[in-house]
């Protein structure tokens, strides 16, 4: 004997609401609690509810509109859109609009703020969104959420906000990694400076922490040597010469960032100086920097799973009212020895132009 097929009265009936109540949980629309959403959605799990997706989107004569706020140009970025671009595609047969916006400046926050007010007046329904303060971006971020609109951070997290859920690095555990492979590379007596740059992004200080973290718990008695630098090149290059100076027998250099890493690479050469050094992400320019020498290794946190993963968990949720299992989705931290490597691990190709096609096998959703 077949089942009967659960609908939204199902719902409506077992809950004592109304069908109208049911359909804007479902749907994700405004005026309805965050506890009725809250009690339809686990209803619905429960009863094993399975809408048609595909004619429930064309059916409602309204295209589903998705902010996706990421940087642009740097290399990074450009491959975390890629991904968010491919996560995009495979819903192409949904009403489904997205805007990669064009204009969000990684360094100018406030033209970012005026970007996320502008999105709730244009009635989008699902906004991500890579915070660069998680003190500042609480706020707009709570004001969206509250008018119905669901959040994802990518990236960089907003954790005390009501954003939906995060993916991204594991910062700690990222700087960690650095830090776990210093201690094969270091002897007891060795002393590592570490570079940590002067910003209220807790994030990133996450990356030294676990850097430090590592090295004490692994490589027994290694002296740390800590500054603090702006991000530029004339800081970087300064620090490491006041460093050298003051401490003669600096075997390894830990840089928080990925542009004052590639600094330091820099200053190593022109300096004439030897230590280990890592990067952080994959570039062209810091795959550049271990061709020479100047690197050791490098690490990835997969910016183009991060994309793909992000439109993925929000349009699924849009679409099928599947909600996050957590409210963290860390992209795994990989070591990067060498090009030759990097292609094998992402099962890419390379060219001089750096052009890589990256697959997007994950255990995330």
């Amino acid at each position: 004997m077949q089942n009967k097929r659960i609908t939204i009265k199902s719902i409506a009936n077992e809950l004592g609401v109304s069908e109208g109540t049911v359909d804007r949980a479902l749907h994700n629309r405004r005026r309805i609690s965050g506890g009725m959403r809250t009690r339809v959605l686990e209803k619905a799990r429960e009863l094993g509810y399975q809408p048609n997706m595909l004619a429930r989107t064309l059916g409602r004569n309204k295209t589903l509109r998705v902010a996706v706020l990421l940087p642009e140009y740097v290399e990074f970025w450009e491959q975390m859109r890629e991904g968010a671009r491919d996560a995009v595609a495979e819903w192409e047969d949904f009403n489904i609009e997205v805007l990669l916006c064009e204009n969000y400046n990684e360094n100018n926050i406030t033209g970012q703020l005026s970007i996320l007010d502008g999105l709730q007046q244009d009635s989008y329904d699902g906004v991500i969104v890579t915070p660069f303060s998680e003190h500042i971006f609480k706020r707009p971020i709570n004001r969206i959420v509250s008018n119905g609109i669901p959040v994802v951070t990518v990236n960089r997290d907003c954790p005390e906000s009501d954003r939906m859920c995060y993916v991204g690095e594991n910062a700690f555990g990222l700087g960690f990694t650095i830090g776990a492979m210093y201690a094969r590379l270091l002897n007891v007596g060795d002393t590592c400076g570490v570079l940590s740059i002067d910003t209220r992004e807790d994030q990133i200080d996450l990356r030294t922490s676990g850097f430090i973290n590592a090295i004490k718990s692994n490589s027994g008695n290694i002296t740390l040597i800590k500054k603090r630098y702006e991000l530029t090149r004339k800081s970087v290059f300064d620090q490491i010469a006041d460093m050298v100076r003051e401490h003669r027998n600096i075997k390894s250099l830990f840089v928080n960032t990925s542009e004052g890493a590639n600094w330091a690479a820099m200053a190593k050469r022109e300096l004439g100086l030897s230590f280990v050094l890592s990067g952080i992400d994959v570039t062209e320019e810091c795959l550049m920097m271990i061709d020479d020498g100047l690197m050791d290794f490098t690490v990835s946190q997969n910016p183009y799973l991060q994309g793909y993963s992000a439109v993925s968990i929000l349009i699924g949720y849009l679409i099928r009212g599947k909600t996050p299992r957590n409210k963290l989705f860390f992209t795994s931290t990989d070591i990067i020895m060498d090009r030759r490597h990097y292609m094998l691990c992402y099962g890419g190709t390379y060219n001089k132009n750096f052009h890589v096609n990256v697959h997007a096998g994950s255990g995330m959703p």
